[in-house]
C-alpha cells in the first residue's frame, strides 16, 4: 500500500483535517481514551460533512485500506494498522423537541452533552455511567445505562440513522431497512453513522446518588440488591465493591478506603422502594436526592481522564446467597488488589421492540470489574487479577456479555451466532470490507 499516496488523496478530496503517521500531531491524535491500545493506524481523518466521510471511503476502497470510526476510543481494541481512523467529532449538533420527545445528535455529541441539554425539560435519553462516551457508541453498541431499564438497551432509543454506506452513498434508516437491524449491535461493521434521531422518554421525578456502607457489610447489601430484582422499570440499580490503593493521585477522601456503594436511580420511582437498602446496614453516606438528567454520571463517577486498564465482565443468571458469597470473597482477597471495583448492576425492565442484533438478556444481572494501569506499569499484576476473579465467578456466571461490556473481547461473547453471520452476509453483499472488522470473529 502506498500510505504518501493515499494520505495525498484525502488531503485532495477532503475538506476535514488529516494527519499522517509522517506527522508531528499523530502520536496525539491517533491515541485512544482507553491507552492500553497502541493504535497505528495509517491517517486520522475528521471529516466535516457527509461528503468528506463519503471521500474517506472512496480513498480507504481506492488503495486497499480500511476505515475505522471512533468518536472517543473507549472501545479501542487493535492497532487499526492499514486502516484509516475517522474521528466523528466535527458532528456534534444537538437538537431537542420538547413537544415530539425527539432528539437529533450528531454522531460525535457525548452522552453527557445530550443529557445536560435535557435538563429542565422532563425528558430523559439514553445514558451509560460515563458522561464521556458517544452517543453513537454507547445507542449503536447497545448500551446499558442508567435508563436502560426504563427505556431499553441503546438501540431501542433509536428511531432513525443517517449513515453513509460502505459504497460512498448516504441515506436515512428506519426500522424498514435490514441494515438498521444490523446497525443496532454491529455499530461501524455496517456503516459510518453521521446523525441519530432519538426517541426520548418523559420524567417528572428523577432522583439518584449512591448509599455508602462498610464493605463488610456488602454481603447485606448485595442481599438487599436482591431482592429488588422485580422492581418497576423506572428503578436502575448498581451494587459495587471498591478498594482504592494508598496513591497519592487519588482524591483524599477515597485514598486507602475500601466500601460498598448502592448506586440508584430512581425515574418517577417513590423513594420507598429503596427502603431495605437503606436498611441493610448503617450507611456511611446517604446521597440519593433529586438530580437533573445531566449530573447522573455523578453517581458512577467513572474516570474521565485517558488511560490504560483491564476490565472484564459476564452475566449473571441469579444473584442468591452462592453468587453473593462469590463477589464478597473475591473482594476480600489481597491477590486481587489491583481491581479497584466489582460492580454488579440490575437488567431487566422494559422489553426490546425494536430489531437489533443485541439480544434482550434472559439474565438479570451483569458483573464487571476494573483495574486500572499505573502509568509506567506493565498491566501483569491487572491481567492476572482480572483472570482470577473471572476464574472465582465462574460458577456463578456465563461467558456471555453486552457488547458495550466486552472491555476488547470478540463480538461472540455479546452476539449470538446467528448475528454474526447476519454481519458477514451483509457486509459480503455490500461491499462492507472497507470497514474495519474490529471484534469481528475470524
Amino acid at each position: 500500500m502506498d500510505e504518501i499516496a493515499l494520505v495525498a488523496a484525502l488531503r485532495a478530496r477532503m475538506r476535514g483535517e488529516v494527519v499522517a503517521s509522517a506527522d508531528e500531531a499523530w502520536h496525539e491524535v491517533r491515541l485512544p481514551w482507553a491507552r492500553g491500545v497502541d493504535q497505528r493506524p495509517i491517517a486520522v481523518a475528521t471529516p466535516l460533512d457527509v461528503d468528506d466521510v463519503a471521500a474517506v471511503l472512496a480513498v480507504a476502497r481506492e488503495h486497499g485500506a480500511t476505515v475505522a470510526v471512533q468518536p472517543t476510543g473507549h472501545g479501542a481494541v487493535d492497532a487499526l494498522e492499514h486502516a484509516i481512523l475517522v474521528r466523528t467529532s466535527a458532528f456534534d449538533r444537538i437538537e431537542v423537541d420538547v413537544e415530539a420527545r425527539l432528539a437529533r445528535v450528531g454522531a460525535g455529541v457525548l452522552v453527557g452533552d445530550l443529557l445536560a441539554a435535557l435538563d429542565g425539560t422532563g425528558l430523559v435519553g439514553p445514558t451509560g455511567s460515563s458522561r464521556i462516551v458517544s452517543v453513537a457508541g454507547l445507542v449503536l453498541g447497545g448500551g446499558q445505562g442508567w435508563f436502560a431499564r426504563l427505556g431499553g438497551l441503546g438501540g431501542e432509543w433509536l428511531r432513525r440513522a443517517h449513515v453513509v454506506l460502505p459504497d460512498g452513498s448516504a441515506r436515512w434508516l428506519d426500522d424498514g431497512d435490514e441494515a438498521m437491524r444490523l446497525l443496532r449491535g454491529g455499530a461501524g461493521l455496517v456503516a459510518i453513522a453521521t446523525e441519530l434521531e432519538l426517541a426520548l422518554r418523559p420524567v417528572s421525578d428523577l432522583r439518584g446518588g449512591a448509599i455508602d456502607v462498610a464493605l463488610e457489610d456488602a454481603g447485606a447489601m448485595l442481599r438487599a440488591a436482591g431482592g429488588l430484582v422485580d422492581a418497576e422499570p423506572g428503578l436502575a440499580l448498581a451494587v459495587a465493591l471498591l478498594a482504592m490503593p494508598d496513591a497519592p493521585v487519588l482524591p483524599e477522601a477515597i485514598r486507602g478506603r475500601s466500601w460498598c456503594a448502592a448506586r440508584v436511580v430512581l425515574a418517577d420511582v417513590d423513594e420507598r422502594a429503596i427502603a431495605p437498602l437503606r436498611a441493610a446496614a448503617a450507611p456511611h453516606r446517604d446521597a440519593v436526592a433529586p438530580i437533573a438528567p445531566g449530573a447522573v454520571h455523578t453517581i458512577s463517577a467513572d474516570p474521565e481522564a485517558p488511560g490504560a486498564s483491564i476490565g472484564w465482565s459476564a452475566l449473571v443468571p441469579r444473584l442468591d446467597d452462592a453468587t453473593i458469597d462469590a463477589l464478597v470473597a473475591a473482594r476480600q482477597d489481597p491477590a486481587l488488589a489491583p481491581i479497584l471495583g466489582i460492580e454488579v448492576r440490575l437488567l431487566g425492565g422494559v422489553e426490546a421492540s425494536r430489531p437489533s442484533l443485541v439480544p434482550q438478556p434472559t439474565e438479570r444481572w451483569i458483573v464487571s470489574c476494573i483495574a486500572p494501569i499505573p502509568p509506567g506499569a506493565d498491566g501483569e499484576a491487572q491481567r492476572t487479577a482480572v483472570a482470577s476473579l473471572a476464574d472465582r465467578l465462574a460458577s456463578v456466571t456465563n461467558d456471555l456479555t453486552l457488547p458495550t461490556f466486552l472491555a476488547g473481547g470478540p463480538l461472540s461473547r455479546a452476539l449470538p451466532p446467528d448475528a454474526i453471520e447476519a454481519l458477514r452476509t451483509w457486509r459480503a453483499e455490500h461491499g462492507g470490507a472497507v470497514l474495519h472488522p474490529s471484534r469481528l470473529p475470524d
